[in-house]
């Protein structure tokens, strides 16, 4: 069984696949994109529509290296720059 997840963070998207077996795991798959999401909080602390557009097309390419991985988990969080963002 795989396990997908997700790490939204304020500097890039981390994705990681995890296989599990019975007790133990193993890892993968580990890559990342840059997407400096920090960058694009203005100064009231909201994400301008070009951080959640840079965003939304950085997720979208790593799933599509989900797409062709069997996996029955999946996890998706977020770091600091959400904490902050209104």
């Amino acid at each position: 069984m795989n396990k997908v997840i997700f790490d939204i963070g304020t500097n890039s998207i981390k994705l990681f696949i995890y296989k599990f077996d019975k007790n133990t795991y193993s890892l993968k798959l580990k890559t990342k994109l840059e997407n400096r999401l920090g960058d694009y909080i203005n100064e009231y602390d909201l994400i301008s529509n070009d951080g959640i557009n840079l965003t939304i097309q950085s997720i979208k390419k790593l799933l599509d290296i989900v797409k062709d991985i069997d996996h029955k988990y999946f996890t998706a969080f977020g770091t600091e720059v959400f904490r902050r963002a209104n």
